[in-house]
């Protein structure tokens, strides 16, 4: 288990290496160690031209058993159309570690500033078979002293299968610690539902974030 998680890191370095020298949006890297797994977050967002962009959000998660069945990868790859400073359109394929390459297309809702983030994106995806998600995610981030901030996070996420009409997966991941600079460290708790018996998996520790 650890060597993957070392090659997945090392794979994710990459990825930064090849797109941080010409993108000035940062490029949050996430590691969380909880009770039961080990969860990796990678996201990051590049224009192409004009109104254009790539963004992709790579996901992986691995218990400390390295069970086969546990071990989850996923990765999201859109292109996006900003027709409104807030507002984007794009097409994409996602890679999941089940249902393998999952054309999709979506929206997103996006506000910044230094102190609040939010982010809401549904998508709809064709094989498959036909599924609907929403993800929506919310950074509060006061400032505490001139260097530290507050460093709060919800991201959900709910995808229903359209074709059989059941619950496919949802989640809630809650994060609560201290922002320095570029870095992030605190508590963390995912809540993960499977399937349509929504299988229920939780998992709280400890998570390190640092924006490259």
């Amino acid at each position: 288990m650890i060597r993957k998680i070392c090659i997945f890191i090392a794979l994710n370095f990459i990825i930064l290496s090849l797109y941080s020298q010409n993108n000035n949006s940062p490029i949050p890297f996430e590691l969380f160690f909880g009770n039961n797994r080990t969860n990796a977050q990678l996201s990051l967002n590049k224009n192409i031209k004009g109104k254009f962009n790539f963004a992709n959000l790579t996901v992986a998660a691995a218990d400390y058993k390295n069970t086969f069945t546990e071990n989850e990868v996923i990765m999201m790859n859109t292109v996006n159309y900003q027709f409104h400073k807030n507002i984007n359109i794009g097409a994409g394929l996602r890679y999941h570690y089940k249902k393998g390459f999952i054309p999709n297309i979506s929206m997103s809702f996006t506000h910044f500033n230094p102190t609040w983030s939010f982010i809401l994106s549904p998508c709809f995806e064709f094989l498959p078979k036909r599924d609907i998600e929403f993800v929506g995610i919310i950074e509060f981030k006061p400032k505490l002293t001139d260097k530290i901030r507050l460093y709060t996070r919800l991201q959900g996420l709910y995808n229903h299968n359209l074709t059989d009409n059941l619950h496919d997966r949802s989640y809630a991941n809650f994060r609560l610690g201290l922002k320095i600079n570029r870095i992030a460290f605190g508590g963390a708790a995912n809540i993960d539902y499977y399937g349509p018996k929504k299988i229920y998996k939780d998992n709280y520790g400890v998570f390190f974030k640092y924006d490259f």
